[in-house]
């Protein structure tokens, strides 16, 4: 018995087809397709392994110096009397720039500090004559000790001649004395002349003590007016002094009269008068702005001011945008540059605010990028860029490949997963 199902005679009559076999072929159109499709997988696999995406903050910010825009403010307040120095103006240290005045008046004696100017003038120039007269008067105490003094040197140097030729005389009467008294034995001379010639010896001797006596009291006389004129100098000096320090209280009085009616601000540094806030006969208060100063040899730098949400990739180094406002950038285009520095903390919002003049709501962190250009190609031409000129920035946070940013999430997930599971374990 045969195993085949059918028998053989059904299988030949099957082989046996008059029309031939059925065949199918795919269409030439479908191979096209298929290249396309596989190209374009191989291009989207390739662009995702080669391809790189980087992520950019964008941030707003203004352009200063790098060394600061010095405010010059008002210490009191007054009105403007003169603008010295205007935009543009390139100025150096201490250089006036603006005169305000501070002007006070009373009801009963009106404009009080041109009174308290005028009394303290008086005052001064009294003192200045006193001055004058001390002096004059320590001219003429001074030469009249100088004239005494010689008189009283020339007049004991005389004294001191005199006693000198005394003594002489004083000398031969005694001589001649005593020549008598070895002859007096022989009785030529009498007894009266030898009398007289004694009185004669002792009176010269009287004279000249006399005149020594008289010598010494003008040297002594002659060395009390040296210790005097000796004296002299320092009490003049004194009242000279004295007479100097009340007239340099005046001049205080004068220079705080002065400053109570007018304070002239000067440039503290050297630099270039950027902008000029006030004008003139206009009131302003203390600590009010008067005009800035853009410091020489200093660049310009763009100040970011970035949200805690985007300041964990910024970093110094990392490449920005900036697009200037003053500018547009779709016809401008935009400059370059790089992070210079990042703050170790974020500033509070007050402080923000009196920094940027405008309300801030929450902490933001300062970023400074030095800029590539200083200038910007307008219609052919270089235009300086100015301080305070508001920018918008794209700060390069982070560069990765196109498959990292695609399977990001699946490796974030596969991270969280070990945890899920441990916290499980932990609460079973």
């Amino acid at each position: 018995m045969s195993d085949e199902l059918f028998r053989r005679e059904v299988l030949q009559a099957k082989q046996d087809e008059r029309l031939g076999k059925i065949g199918f072929r795919a269409p030439r159109v479908g191979w096209i397709f298929f290249a396309i499709g596989a190209a374009s997988t191989i291009a989207i696999l390739g662009l995702l392994i080669a391809g790189r995406y980087t992520r950019h903050e964008r941030v707003h910010g203004t352009l200063v110096p790098d060394s600061g825009l010095i405010a010059v403010s008002v210490a009191g307040p007054g009105v403007v009397s003169r603008i010295l120095a205007h935009e543009g103006d390139i100025v150096v240290a201490g250089q006036p720039l603006v005169e305000v005045s501070m002007p006070q008046d009373s009801v009963a004696l009106g404009e009080t500090q041109a009174l308290v100017a005028e009394q303290l003038r008086v005052k001064q120039q009294g003192l200045q004559s006193d001055l004058v007269l001390h002096r004059s008067l320590g001219d003429m105490q001074r030469h009249e000790i100088q004239e005494r003094l010689r008189n009283l040197h020339s007049r004991a140097e005389e004294k001191a001649r005199q006693a000198g030729l005394q003594k002489q005389r004083a000398d031969s009467a005694d001589e001649l004395y005593q020549e008598w008294l070895r002859v007096e034995s022989a009785e030529v001379i009498s007894r009266y002349q030898m009398l007289q010639q004694r009185d004669s010896v002792l009176q010269h001797r009287a004279n000249q003590i006399e005149l020594e006596a008289q010598r010494r009291l003008l040297v002594q006389q002659a060395d009390e007016a040296t210790s005097a004129l000796a004296q002299l100098e320092p009490t003049l000096r004194g009242q000279e002094n004295r007479t100097r320090r009340d007239v340099a209280d005046v001049e205080q009085s004068l220079a705080e009269n002065a400053a109570r009616a007018a304070v002239t601000l000067r440039a503290r540094v050297s630099g270039t008068v950027t902008s000029v806030l006030i004008k003139p006969g206009q009131a302003v208060s203390a600590g009010q702005t008067a005009l800035s100063l853009l410091p020489h040899d200093s660049e310009l730098v763009a100040e970011l001011w970035v949200p805690s949400s985007a300041i964990g990739f910024v970093d110094a180094g990392k490449p920005v945008a900036l697009r200037y406002e003053a500018y547009p950038y779709q016809k401008f285009g935009q400059q370059r540059g790089r992070v210079l520095s990042v703050s170790r903390s974020a500033a509070p919002p007050d402080a923000q605010s009196r920094l940027l003049g405008t309300a801030v709501d929450a902490p933001r962190y300062r970023v400074e990028v030095a800029l590539e250009r200083q200038v910007m190609a307008v219609y052919g031409r270089n235009e300086s860029l100015k301080p305070g000129m508001g920018l918008e920035a794209d700060i390069s946070v982070e560069t990765r490949r196109l498959v990292e940013w695609v399977f990001d999430p699946l490796y974030r997930l596969a991270q969280d997963r070990p945890a899920v599971g441990s916290a499980d374990t932990d609460r079973r």
